[in-house]
């Protein structure tokens, strides 16, 4: 989990699981980089997790796990695969 700030989107929250930092997925005209930049930072648990995602309101997540932590709690609408990678951008207006 790795926090961000962006001058035009305030905070965002970057969120994946550890084992797909750093890849890059493809499938058709979609291409998902995983970018240890953006992804790597602090490891947490999904309980701090959700802490996070309900704080947030700009939020990048990607994975498995992260995204299953995140569908349990009704936090995303909609999902992508990218080589059977899940993917989702939250935006809380």
């Amino acid at each position: 989990m790795k926090m961000h700030w962006v001058k035009e989107h305030g905070r965002v929250l970057a969120a994946c699981d550890e084992e797909i930092i750093g890849k890059t997925f493809k499938e058709e005209e979609l291409t998902l980089t995983i970018n240890e930049a953006f992804y790597k930072g602090r490891l947490v648990t999904s309980e701090e997790l959700v802490e996070l995602l309900s704080i947030h309101s700009n939020i990048n997540l990607a994975g498995k796990q992260t995204i299953k932590t995140a569908e349990q709690k009704r936090m995303i609408k909609k999902v992508i695969k990218v080589e059977g990678v899940p993917y989702a951008v939250v935006f809380k207006i």
